[in-house]
């Protein structure tokens, strides 16, 4: 399934609620762009819309691009295997509003800082690749 256009905004949102956006969130979302064929132009608006709180970004109205948006957030939002609490809040306001239950927000937020931190302690271990 192909990403909205919008998802690209929102991921740079919950990464830069905090009020910056580290060197992790920043390659993810590089990442997306190149993966949903989005230009520098385009994710530098995202960015700078996300960083200086710019004009509201609906949400999608297709139920299953609404739950990609979330899994994207989540992705973003988890990409540097931390999660602050602004971004937390975040995800939740965005899970209620497409009533997504906040167990499995949780759930879902939990393995993926899990699977960060293990490939993170992985890399430390064995800087060469080699396991």
């Amino acid at each position: 399934m192909d990403l909205e256009p919008r998802t690209l905004t929102w991921a740079a949102l919950v990464v830069a609620v905090d009020g910056s956006i580290g060197e992790q969130e920043r390659q993810f979302l590089e990442r997306l762009a190149r993966h949903m064929g989005v230009g520098a132009a385009e994710l530098g608006a995202a960015i700078a819309t996300a960083l200086d709180r710019g004009p509201a970004v609906g949400l999608p109205t297709d139920p299953e691009q609404r739950l990609a948006l979330l899994e994207v957030m989540i992705l973003a939002a988890t990409a540097d295997g931390v999660l602050v609490e602004e971004e937390r809040r975040l995800l939740e306001a965005v899970a209620r509003r497409i009533d997504v239950p906040a167990r499995l927000l949780a759930l879902s937020t939990q393995e993926l800082l899990d699977e960060v931190r293990g490939r993170r302690r992985k890399d430390r271990l064995h800087p060469s690749g080699d396991v």
